[in-house]
């Protein structure tokens, strides 16, 4: 459960976490992070922003950095304030690597 930081969303019902391992303890010596977001509204469609404390993981606030999808395979270029749209019926989770 270390480095764990929970970060905040415009919706009470969209829940944004982050999980994140600096390079130094790292055993393939690169940064690894996980943002998690997630629709626990188990009912509806939730659109919203979200705010990162990307300096919490390493990343300059304002600067835009690659992030996947490891459910959906997809790709956006985020940065401190995202849009994102969980539906609960059929995708009501983001699992985002941040990569390179």
């Amino acid at each position: 459960m270390r480095n764990i930081t929970v970060h905040d969303s415009d919706d009470d019902a969209v829940l944004v976490f982050v999980k994140h391992l600096d390079a130094a303890f790292s055993p393939a010596g690169v940064a690894d992070t996980i943002i998690v977001v997630a629709n626990v509204d188990p009912h509806s469609v939730r659109q919203t922003m979200i705010h990162l404390d990307t300096a919490a993981f390493g990343i300059r606030p304002g600067d835009h950095y690659p992030v996947q999808d490891l459910i959906t395979g997809a790709e956006w270029t985020w940065s401190d304030h995202n849009f994102v749209r969980l539906d609960a019926f059929t995708e009501p989770v983001h699992i985002v690597h941040v990569k390179g």
